[in-house]
């Protein structure tokens, strides 16, 4: 996983607070105080379609923020993309509120395929 310089990391998430393969269970071993928050934010039912879960890690040198952003209502099943959609609309106010900056490089191809996909989703 490459976070080199980048203000936020978004890990795609279920609302029932399993990190249990893929690249969730990558996050949950490379930043552990993360899985305990959103598992437990999970548990209390605070996880939601079109809700982001923002980490503050500033424990941690790089990234500043995990956003965890939910797919699917359970690990067992399929990301909605209805979910993608409501919580595209929260993820950019969450990067404007914090000013953060892209994660892809600037003007590589992955940034300017982002900048150009979002707006379909809008």
């Amino acid at each position: 996983m490459k976070q080199d310089d980048v203000d936020a990391i978004v890990n795609t998430v279920n609302c029932v607070g399993v990190m249990g393969k893929g690249i969730a269970l990558q996050f949950k071993n490379k930043w552990p105080d993360n899985f305990d928050l959103y598992q437990a934010t999970c548990r209390a039912g605070e996880v939601r379609p079109g809700k982001m879960h923002v980490f503050d890690a500033v424990a941690y040198a790089q990234p500043h923020y995990i956003i965890n952003f939910p797919t699917k209502d359970h690990w067992r099943g399929n990301s909605k993309m209805s979910f993608i959609k409501e919580g595209l609309r929260d993820l950019v106010e969450q990067v404007e509120r914090r000013q953060l900056k892209p994660g892809c490089s600037p003007y590589s191809f992955d940034s300017i395929k982002a900048a150009n996909a979002a707006p379909t989703f809008l």
